[in-house]
């Protein structure tokens, strides 16, 4: 990763696990070292690259395009102050969870017995530990049910979490059969 010869700051971008480098300021030599002996020429001036791994630490509750920087950890030159080595983070989609600021949102099928009855479900959250979602009353089709401090972490203070918003999506049956039509007119012709 340091063996980057680009003269201002040097961008980083993570993509389908293979680096990109993207110069600033219109300067439009790329070069990568071809090893620890090669020696690169620019402006008469002998430059010898040299390997050096740099440690991203990824904070809890870090968001998506936040950089982190390592000043002066691009391509040294005789005639040049190093520029700085910039890694944007992105995010990858989750299966389920959405995320908005600090902020989760996620949609939870239930049958229609479980909206008229009352539902409890397990969800697996994202750092493992097991989040129960619950409810006894009736749910309305689309009823959002927000879930205090089960968002993500709030960078530089990871004890502080922001919210989980879960709502409802009510399947409905396809087609019912003569007899549970039948008792479902019953059922509601009497609370009626």
């Amino acid at each position: 990763v340091s063996n980057i010869c680009c003269i201002s700051r040097c961008y980083i971008h993570w993509l389908y696990l293979v680096f990109f480098f993207q110069a600033e300021d219109g300067i439009r030599d790329f070069c990568l070292s071809r090893g620890l002996g090669d020696v690169y020429k620019r402006q008469g001036q002998r430059v010898v690259p040299n390997k050096k791994v740099l440690k991203v630490e990824i904070e809890k509750g870090m968001r998506d395009g936040q950089e982190v920087v390592f000043e002066k950890e691009s391509e040294q030159s005789p005639d040049y102050i190093p520029g700085d080595v910039i890694f944007t983070l992105r995010q990858k989609k989750h299966s389920y969870f959405n995320r908005v600021g600090d902020n989760l949102y996620m949609d939870l099928k239930i049958t229609l017995k479980e909206a008229i009855l009352g539902v409890t479900r397990r969800v697996k959250h994202l750092d493992d530990h097991y989040t129960e979602i619950k409810t006894n009353d009736v749910v309305q089709p689309f009823y959002v049910k927000t879930i205090s401090e089960e968002g993500m972490p709030l960078h530089n203070f990871p004890s502080q979490k922001g919210d989980l918003y879960v709502k409802f999506i009510v399947n409905l049956p396809q087609k019912l059969t003569d007899k549970q039509r039948e008792l479902a007119k019953q059922i509601f012709s009497k609370s009626q």
